[in-house]
């Protein structure tokens, strides 16, 4: 049962509600004949805790919060969710309030008569809000002429001694249309690839990166990615509904957009324009194939702001097909080596991939989705494609290549040491079965494991504190390369050790050959003289583990040749002292 303690003696009919300001106003004691519902299409958005919110604001947040941001000469509701049956006093500064209405909690879409002017007269004083009970609400309409913040603060009056307690309050901030504009470094865009839907957008989105995105350009209608806009204003606020959010097509591709989901390729342009609503600030774009190739930049902008720039890129047909080969030498017992893998560490040869393929077409531009093939010259050496997976990008031992670069292993057959084969790596040209795009022809070997081992260094001698390289060779008991592959125990556990100080790297007992070579880069000591790098065969030996190897080199005083150029300098200097004193006594001049 409802309880009314004070009559209402005002309240405004509001007919419509705009940002830039309100539209209709009814006299300020007409009867407002939708309730709370003029306010706000969803007054269950107070259905949560008790307190003070702002339904409607330019955040347009309808659930609500006690801070909110409103444009000068707009408006701004405020509602209160009373916590229990009592009289409170509801004041503003910095603002006047248009309107104000009151609803039991029962019916939120009723007009109740809860409210009334303080004063009895007008706004000027704060509105009088008397709930019958807890979840009765108010809601105050305002508008300000002059930037700054507004305090709104809820009271409560004593019925015995009317004593004002503060029960709450929260502020508005009124902001010039200029701060209202979009903001490229507030606004955020976000290009997703993977699952092509609204929600993988939004799950890209929370992790804050653009994907990489790769396609063929040549079948219109496809989809191959999605963008979402969150579109916001220079005081970081969700730009308003009613506003629009562009995207613009430069190049290849489509796109297609809505505030709540991609729009299908029948409704898309290369000027696609969606309209925020919802309060959420959010524009969604598809991003489909025209039937072309090219790169596609697509320019988001609000009004003449630029939010963000995407790009994708739609190839077209293979044209070209280059090869970098990671690994040299199989097994001469047979078996997979490399990593035919998205992801290669390249820490050594088991991830490594044998070969690194790309794939461009007639513009240059990497090819995605491709199954690479192999020519062998020698299917008894090399028989095949063990694995290969398109980059991601994440990893070192393929450069983070990324779409249109292909990691291969290959399988090597059981074979003599030294055993050649030419490989070709190829895929299929797109337009005639049977008919590929080839690379030029890389040689693979197979060897077996390391037989005899040395030491080698790139140059004799080293200018004091100079760079240089040291060569550890393994080879198989042929004299071929050994195997590509990690040997634990290549050196004893010393590894490799110099004779001095040495900067940089040396080998430890485990080394992993490529071509049957390692290399490491050490820095000569500062003090110039005879030096050697020393190390011992470890068990990975075949032959005689335990064989001591070692390697020299000399090392040039940088001091020692400055004084030896100084002396010789002195000593054409006191030939030239006597050869003037000569002239001089010829001369007879004393």
């Amino acid at each position: 049962m409802k309880t009314i303690s004070l009559k209402k003696v005002s309240a405004v009919a509001v007919a419509a509600l705009a940002f830039g300001g309100l539209t209709s106003v009814a006299p300020a004691n007409a009867a407002i004949a939708t309730g709370f519902a003029a306010y706000t299409a969803t007054p269950t958005a107070l259905s949560g805790a008790t307190g003070l919110y702002c339904p409607l604001s330019l955040e347009g947040a309808a659930a609500g919060t006690t801070t909110c941001t409103g444009q000068l000469n707009g408006r701004v509701q405020v509602a209160y969710k009373a916590a229990a049956a009592a009289t409170y006093l509801i004041t503003v500064t910095n603002a006047t309030i248009v309107a104000m209405s009151s609803v039991d909690n029962s019916d939120l879409t009723a007009e109740d008569t809860y409210d009334a002017w303080t004063n009895g007269i007008n706004f000027n004083d704060g509105v009088t809000f008397t709930s019958g009970a807890a979840a009765d609400q108010a809601a105050l309409l305002l508008t300000a002429t002059s930037a700054g913040t507004t305090t709104v603060t809820v009271n409560t009056v004593s019925a015995t001694t009317g004593a004002v307690t503060k029960v709450t309050s929260g502020t508005v901030t009124w902001a010039t249309s200029s701060s209202l504009d979009p903001s490229a470094g507030n606004s955020k865009s976000i290009l997703e690839g993977t699952t092509l839907t609204a929600a993988g957008a939004d799950t890209q989105f929370t992790a804050g990166t653009d994907e990489t995105v790769i396609a063929s350009g040549l079948t219109s209608g496809t989809l191959v990615g999605v963008i979402k806009v969150m579109a916001k204003d220079g005081n970081a606020n969700l730009l308003a509904n009613g506003k629009t959010v562009v995207a613009v097509v430069s190049g290849a591709g489509m796109a297609g957009g809505t505030a709540t989901d991609k729009d299908t390729y029948a409704n898309s342009s290369r000027y696609e324009s969606v309209t925020l609503a919802g309060g959420t600030g959010l524009a969604y774009f598809g991003i489909y194939a025209d039937g072309t190739a090219g790169k596609s930049t697509i320019t988001i902008m609000s009004g003449t702001t630029t939010l963000a720039t995407e790009t994708v890129v739609f190839h077209g047909l293979p044209t070209k097909v280059t090869v970098t080969q990671g690994l040299f030498v199989g097994s001469t017992a047979g078996g997979n080596f490399g990593a035919g893998t998205a992801a290669p560490t390249g820490a050594d040869p088991a991830n490594t991939p044998a070969a690194t393929v790309v794939v461009t077409d007639a513009l240059g531009l990497p090819v995605s989705g491709q199954t690479i093939s192999i020519s062998s010259s020698n299917t008894l050496v090399i028989s095949g494609i063990a694995a290969q997976a398109e980059s991601d990008g994440s990893a070192a031992g393929d450069g983070y290549a990324g779409e249109g670069t292909y990691n291969v292993s290959l399988t090597a057959v059981a074979a003599a040491s030294g055993s050649k084969s030419d490989v070709t790596f190829r895929v299929a040209n797109g337009i005639t079965s049977g008919v590929y795009v080839t690379a030029t022809p890389v040689s693979y070997a197979v060897g077996g494991s390391p037989y005899t081992m040395s030491l080698s260094t790139d140059k004799s001698s080293y200018a004091a504190g100079s760079k240089g390289t040291l060569t550890v060779t393994a080879k198989d008991k042929s004299g071929n390369a050994a195997a590509d592959a990690t040997y634990a125990t290549l050196f004893s556990s010393a590894g490799v050790t110099a004779s001095s100080s040495f900067g940089g790297s040396l080998p430890t007992a485990s080394v992993a050959t490529k071509n049957g070579v390692k290399t490491y880069t050490f820095y000569a000591p500062v003090v110039g003289g005879s030096y050697s790098f020393n190390g011992t065969t470890g068990a990975s030996d075949a032959n005689l583990p335990g064989t001591a190897i070692t390697t020299a080199v000399t090392v040039t005083d940088g001091n020692a040749a400055l004084l030896t150029q100084i002396d010789a300098l002195n000593a054409k200097i006191v030939a030239l002292n006597a050869l003037i004193a000569k002239i001089m006594k010829k001369l007879g001049v004393k």
